[in-house]
């Protein structure tokens, strides 16, 4: 394996960003027709789904000087971004508003966004964390964003933009990102072990892209974590997954659909000393979602086939989902509601459909 930090690595083309199509075919499309660029882009979305990584290639398209809209690559901005970095740009700003959310440090960068550029074709200011400025830095923004003129942009970065004023809202064009699909995250997980030496196994890419719920820079950090292992297979990356929590809800909800009250309720016993109990009762709620698109003939799936009534079933985690403080000790009462619905066929499920579903849940038909 080389020595590398793969957390570190970032896409350098529009083409290795995965599973964000939506903001990259609009924003390759603004580049390219150049005729309705605005000032101000707010990229929102949960962490780690590549919006800063995003925001430095656009970054890098609007500054550069060439005649590819997308990024040439050989004009001086361009070969200063490839070589040093963007962050050493002399035409790039990069603020961390959770640090730096006052007033006059949003007045010390338009002061810096006010010059001409010195390498490329625009100045851009790359906000992160964007819903941590205050009221009267965000009053700053107000003005500029509705000038005229392409020698500055503003690129928003932020997890939360409800809490983004509207009134900048109203200014922007909203780049939202979203959760990658598992395969698409084990596709990129297979992509970089091959670049970087790393033998795997198919099956430990899977498992890890699964435990990511769709957050590339997780997967990434545990793929590292299980190559410093050695090999990564299914045995090393259960070693880096923290999934003792969703192993043990798993087995709770697999007891419930087997009828096994004593286990189930010891299962759920267990999930609350682990953590809070509304973080266990989370974690079943996300598992029996995903249950209904497991594979089948895996455990997930069975999940589904035992808990097949999806409107009571779901009534029952929102109801405890929406009840503040939980004691620990309340979570086998949640397994007896759970009981009560369990192997409760759907209203227009047929008798030999259900015959068949018993007939997996008790292991005779994989």
């Amino acid at each position: 394996m080389s020595n590398v930090n793969l957390i570190a690595c970032r896409p350098r083309a529009w083409n290795e960003v995965v599973g964000q199509d939506r903001a990259v075919s609009l924003l390759r499309s603004l580049l390219t027709t150049g005729r309705f660029m605005l000032r101000g882009y707010i990229l929102k979305g949960p962490k780690g789904t590549g919006k800063t990584s995003v925001a430095y290639l656009f970054s890098r398209a609007l500054m550069c000087s060439g005649e590819d809209p997308l990024g040439c690559g050989q004009c001086p901005s361009c070969r200063s971004i490839d070589t040093d970095g963007i962050e050493r740009s002399p035409d790039f700003y990069e603020t961390d508003a959770a640090s730096r959310p006052g007033v006059q440090d949003v007045r010390s960068l338009m002061e810096c966004m006010a010059q001409p550029p010195v390498a490329g074709r625009r100045r851009v200011a790359l906000i992160d964390e964007a819903h941590r400025l205050s009221p009267e830095a965000w009053d700053v923004f107000l003005k500029p964003l509705e000038e005229a003129g392409t020698g500055s942009a503003f690129l928003f970065v932020t997890t939360d933009d409800s809490r983004i004023p509207s009134t900048i809202q109203s200014r922007c064009l909203p780049l939202p990102f979203s959760r990658v699909p598992d395969d698409t995250v084990a596709g990129l997980l297979a992509s970089i072990a091959s670049q970087n030496g790393i033998e795997y196994e198919l099956a430990a890419l899977q498992d890890i892209a699964c435990h990511s719920k769709g957050i590339p820079r997780d997967a990434i950090r545990w793929l590292a974590a299980a190559a410093s292992l050695g090999k990564v297979t299914r045995e090393n990356a259960s070693k880096v997954l923290d999934s003792p929590l969703e192993d043990t809800c798993l087995s709770c909800l697999l007891a419930v659909c087997r009828g096994d009250q004593a286990e189930a309720a010891k299962a759920a016993d267990s999930a609350a000393l682990m953590s809070p109990p509304s973080k266990a009762v989370e974690t079943m709620f996300s598992l029996y979602a995903r249950s209904h698109w497991a594979a089948p003939g895996t455990e997930l799936a069975r999940v589904a086939l035992g808990l097949p009534s999806i409107r009571d079933t779901t009534g029952i985690f929102i109801r405890w989902l929406g009840t503040p403080l939980l004691p620990a000790d309340a979570l086998p009462l949640l397994v007896y509601e759970l009981l009560g619905v369990a192997r409760k066929p759907p209203r227009d499920a047929r008798p030999k459909d259900m015959a068949k579903v018993q007939a997996i849940l008790q292991g005779e038909v994989i």
